[in-house]
Parts: structure tokens; C-alpha cells; sequence
């Protein structure tokens, strides 16, 4: 992560300015109780994220680092806690979750590689023409 003084500086002021951090001039830069709860609450989306990313969506470690880390920041509450619940749902549940994540892993390679699903015949092109329609 390259990020330049200035840059440094603007980004400590406003986090100051939110409550999230305590900051003299040229001084430490501590958290403060409420960017502490900030801290874990964005770690914790992260690795929401991140997991999907890796686990379920089989996208690479380092491409899921840099995109959960960007997709933490826009992505709503109402989302995160569903992205979440389906985790734990493929994790915990007592169906056989493991087949079905292993069935779309399947269907993830064959799609990638422009082929159809052996067992739906699904193709991307299929896939590509529902989604413009909009179904």
C-alpha cells in the first residue's frame, strides 16, 4: 500500500475528526474505545468477505484480500449479515451442504472454462443471456 504523507495526514485528521482516534501534533496515533469497535467491526466484515471470496467463490487469497478490503466499504448491513448466515449455513448445517458446494465448485470450472455444466447443460452464454434479460 503506497500512500504518500500528505495523504496520511488528511486520512488521520478526519478519522480524529469522527472520534476514532487520539492524535497530537507529531505525536502517536492511538485508537480510541469507539475506533477500537470500528476496528473490529471492519475486521470482521472483512473476514466475512474475504471467506466468501476464498471458500465458496474459489477466488484466489491475495485477489480476495485486495477485493474484500474494497468491497468491506460499500457492501450494507443487510447484505453482509445474509453473506454471513449462508457461511454458516454451508458450515453448520446438517443437509448435505458439502455436496452442494462442491457441485457449484464443479460448475464454477466448467463455466470458467466455457463449458456446460455436465449435469444442467447451463452454459456462460446461457447464463450471460438470463442475466441481460434480466431474469
Amino acid at each position: 500500500m503506497q500512500v504518500t504523507v500528505p495523504s496520511a495526514s488528511e486520512a488521520i485528521r478526519a478519522l480524529k475528526a469522527k472520534g476514532y482516534l487520539l492524535h497530537k501534533s507529531y505525536g502517536p496515533v492511538r485508537l480510541t474505545t469507539r475506533g477500537a469497535r470500528k476496528a473490529e467491526e471492519l475486521a470482521e466484515r472483512f473476514s466475512i468477505l474475504r471467506q466468501f471470496l476464498v471458500d465458496v467463490l474459489k477466488v484466489s487469497p491475495p485477489t480476495a484480500d485486495q477485493e474484500a478490503c474494497e468491497i468491506e466499504h460499500v457492501v450494507g448491513p443487510d447484505t453482509l449479515t445474509r453473506l454471513n448466515a449462508y457461511l454458516v449455513f454451508l458450515m453448520q448445517c446438517g443437509q448435505d451442504t458439502a455436496r452442494l458446494t462442491q457441485h457449484f465448485h464443479e460448475f464454477l470450472e466448467n463455466y470458467l472454462a466455457g463449458e456446460a455444466c455436465p449435469d444442467c447443460g447451463v452454459t456462460p452464454a446461457t447464463l450471460k443471456m438470463d442475466s441481460a434479460s434480466g431474469s
